[in-house]
């Protein structure tokens, strides 16, 4: 009895395997076939497209595919012309920076960046030399009190762990 029920229990999760199975299958085959007649609806439109601008409008059936492979066009001269160009200005952009530039171009690189007026000629301008502990009120006073406290290091030295801490607001 025991073996019977074992059985009759073993068969109901195989036949919904099957059932999901068969399920997954027949789904698959319908997208399957509405992809590939999404795919021969785009060749004909595209097929058609090309002939509409040559002046011709062809229409073909599902069943012809011989004429629809002899409709496509091979693309025009200018065409791949342009491509070419194309491939040539990307190869050029993949193509490494060459390593010397005309003395001309390192001229005009020079004066560009030296034309404008020197960061130490800018107002509010402090120099490493000159800066002082502002405190941390302000970014630019925090920044000022830090390079202070870097550039003093050696003339009184941060040893004290409650100093660090005080000097770090930790």
């Amino acid at each position: 009895m025991e073996g019977n029920r074992d059985l009759k229990f073993g068969l109901i999760p195989m036949r919904s395997f099957l059932f999901i199975t068969l399920l997954l299958l027949v789904a698959f085959v319908a997208i399957w076939c509405r992809d590939r007649a999404a795919i021969e609806n785009a060749r004909r439109l595209l097929a058609n497209r090309n002939h509409v601008a040559k002046g011709t409008s062809v229409w073909h059936s599902r069943s012809d595919t011989n004429t629809l492979q002899s409709a496509v066009h091979r693309p025009s001269a200018s065409l791949l012309q342009l491509r070419a160009e194309v491939t040539a200005l990307r190869n050029e952009l993949d193509s490494p920076i060459p390593a010397q530039i005309s003395k001309e171009q390192a001229a005009d690189d020079w004066t560009l960046v030296h034309s404008a007026a020197k960061p130490s000629e800018q107002p509010g301008f402090v120099s490493f030399a000159n800066v002082k502990n502002l405190g941390f009120a302000t970014p630019e006073t925090a920044f000022q009190s830090f390079n202070f406290a870097m550039r003093h290091q050696d003339k009184e030295p941060v040893d004290d762990t409650t100093r660090t801490m005080e000097l770090w607001d930790v």
